[in-house]
């Protein structure tokens, strides 16, 4: 982590002010569990608000930071013998901090891909990988990502979130 920090300061040296753009994010999201073992439980609408930095490397290459706050929400259903069923609603909280590569396809579309960090607001921290897809306007980006979490939190399941997202750009 040390040498991946290091190397976005040495990235980010070359940079220019007006290389960097920076704004709030807001995104309503969806949890959902990978298939690693049977389970009924299904994602509720969560969401996410937090700050956004993208730093402009070339014309085609940029790193995109951001920090979190993020709420996920889910319900699982027990049954015992095919009878009845009981529903729980389980709810976690994370602080994210996604670190993105991105490519830019044209000047307004973008691709990329990174690691996230989510620690834990009173539940288990997780880290995983994560795709995003991004449409730049004037002062507001558009915004879908996947994020597949590498712990088991739930029966034996990663966390999966789906996102979409608005950007405004402050600077």
């Amino acid at each position: 982590m040390k040498k991946f920090l290091l190397f976005i300061g040495l990235i980010s040296l070359g940079l220019n002010a007006q290389d960097i753009k920076g704004g709030i994010r807001i995104a309503p999201n969806m949890a959902t569990f990978s298939s690693d073992v049977d389970n009924s439980s299904s994602g509720k609408v969560g969401y996410s608000i937090g700050y956004i930095e993208t730093m402009n490397v070339n014309s085609q290459f940029a790193l995109q930071g951001e920090i979190s706050y993020t709420h996920i929400s889910y319900e699982a259903k027990d049954s015992f013998m095919g009878q009845s069923e009981d529903k729980s609603t389980f709810s976690n909280n994370f602080l994210e901090i996604p670190i993105i590569a991105k490519y830019r396809i044209n000047d307004d579309l973008a691709i990329g891909g990174g690691l996230q960090y989510c620690w834990g607001l009173g539940s288990s921290n997780d880290s995983g990988g994560l795709i995003d897809l991004s449409y730049d306007m004037d002062s507001i980006k558009i915004g879908a990502r996947y994020y597949n979490g590498s712990k088991k939190i739930y029966s034996g399941n990663s966390l999966n979130n789906i996102s979409l997202s608005i950007v405004y750009i402050m600077f």
